[in-house]
């Protein structure tokens, strides 16, 4: 409940005097009849409303103890306010603590960022990447190059757990959520971008094994993209055993594809992870309950229709960005 400013106060003092009743009173200002009849007793009393100084509660942590609590979120960011006072025997109540991190630092309790944990060997292959295609230029991605994902939507949106961080360390690996995914009613689907707009959004009916991608790169990749680039294309997917399966490279092989080659566990260097993040963002701010899968791909539909050719040229575009901030970051996960 939000406290009464000086201003207010001198109005139930004015009230009162005009024979106003402290009931009346209360039900104006939304406050308890008790609290009024605190403010008229300050009034005649001492002759002010204000809070005199050296008068309230005493604080009740030292600054060593709120020292304390804020130094554990910092060393354990994805605890809680609550578990942190517990831990460090803070002696305010968990509202306190709470209030205390606020005060006291600049961490904020905020939606942590997830991305895949990433071991060395990543780090490596992704700063391998960056350093071999930074050098190509604007161009090389933005002419020819088709990216291409797989998305699960689900009928129900599962959220984000929350992180006390500091500002601008939205993508820091200490503060980072990594993901496990898990599955309920979902549709599976397939699409490619470019820089020339989006492709195709293919609902894959089922798990992807090897046969339903090879049926999808032979019926639904070749004649979309043939439309757009003719045979001149090269083709982005990423290392999953599907991809990478003998049957799929030698069908490439024949029909005389350009496979870039790309690096595992890297979805923040790939443009089309901002197009599946810019229609789950769409499909759950309309408070999107599909009652089937049909309805399901309508909304998936809908919503891939709205994504305009500027749109994938801008992602497609800051590829050159990306790969620098790859460098920057001596191969970690960066903010795209």
């Amino acid at each position: 409940m939000p406290q009464l400013s000086v201003e207010d106060k001198m109005r139930i003092v004015t009230l009162y005097e005009e024979e106003w009743s402290l009931a009346r009173i209360a039900e104006r200002f939304g406050k308890p009849k008790s609290t009024i009849q605190a403010i008229v007793k300050k009034w005649r009393e001492q002759h002010t409303v204000e809070r005199l100084r050296g008068t309230g509660l005493k604080k009740i942590s030292t600054n060593e103890e709120d020292e304390n609590l804020v130094q554990f979120l910092r060393d354990n960011p994805f605890e809680t306010a609550v578990s942190a006072a517990r831990v460090t025997q803070f002696p305010g109540c968990n509202r306190t603590a709470q209030l205390r991190v606020v005060q006291c630092s600049n961490l904020r309790n905020r939606s942590a960022a997830s991305k895949p944990f990433l071991q060395n060997i990543h780090k490596e292959q992704r700063m391998g990447f960056a350093l071999q295609y930074f050098p190509v230029g604007l161009n090389f991605w933005t002419r020819n190059v088709i990216f291409s994902d797989e998305k699960v939507f689900q009928s129900t949106y599962n959220g984000r757990i929350r992180v006390y961080r500091p500002p601008l360390c939205r993508y820091d690996e200490n503060y980072t959520q990594k993901r496990n995914n898990s599955g309920r009613f979902s549709i599976n689907v397939w699409a490619w971008i470019s820089a020339q707009g989006p492709g195709v959004c293919w609902n894959i009916g089922g798990a992807l094994n090897s046969n339903s991608y090879l049926e999808i790169l032979e019926n639904v990749l070749l004649p979309s993209a043939r439309i757009m680039f003719g045979n001149n294309f090269i083709f982005q997917q990423d290392n999953c055993p599907v991809h990478t399966a003998r049957r799929v490279k030698e069908w490439f092989q024949r029909n005389n594809i350009i496979c870039l080659p790309w690096c595992s566990r890297s979805p923040d260097l790939n443009p089309i992870e901002n197009v599946w993040g810019l229609m789950v963002k769409k499909m759950y701010s309309i408070n999107f309950r599909p009652q089937n899968e049909i309805e399901l791909w309508q909304k998936i539909e809908e919503i891939w229709e709205e994504i305009t050719p500027d749109y994938t040229n801008t992602l497609v575009s800051s590829m050159p960005n990306r790969l620098q901030q790859v460098l920057d970051s001596n191969g970690a996960a960066i903010k795209y």
